[in-house]
């Protein structure tokens, strides 16, 4: 499969959410046709899924430097740290957390 490469994108960095409560991600009022929603526990990781789901799609989306996922947005904390900062259970062994980090990706 030949993949269309662009670096026409916009990444929309919606931090830690919860899974339950996220309102999504879209091209609706925006001038993209495409997008993706990634979601990890980082920002790294959360872009990369992005970028994954975009290369199902056959785009080969090129960042700039300053969007690559070594660098994450404000040295945000991941979602697990988050959770462990504000879960009232001690041992966070069993807990269960429904946070994740989401990205959202846009492109042409």
């Amino acid at each position: 499969m030949t993949k269309t490469k662009t670096t026409d994108y916009e990444i929309t960095d919606y931090g830690i959410d919860n899974a339950d409560s996220f309102q999504g991600h879209g091209t609706s009022f925006t001038r993209f046709e495409h997008c993706a929603l990634g979601c990890g526990d980082s920002y790294g990781e959360a872009l990369e899924d992005a970028l994954d789901s975009a290369a199902q799609y056959g785009f080969d989306i090129e960042l700039s430097p300053e969007d690559e996922p070594a660098q994450p947005a404000n040295n945000a904390v991941s979602a697990w740290e988050y959770h462990c900062q504000h879960c009232e259970e001690e041992d966070h062994e069993n807990c269960e957390s429904n946070l994740y980090y989401y990205v959202g990706l846009r492109w042409n």
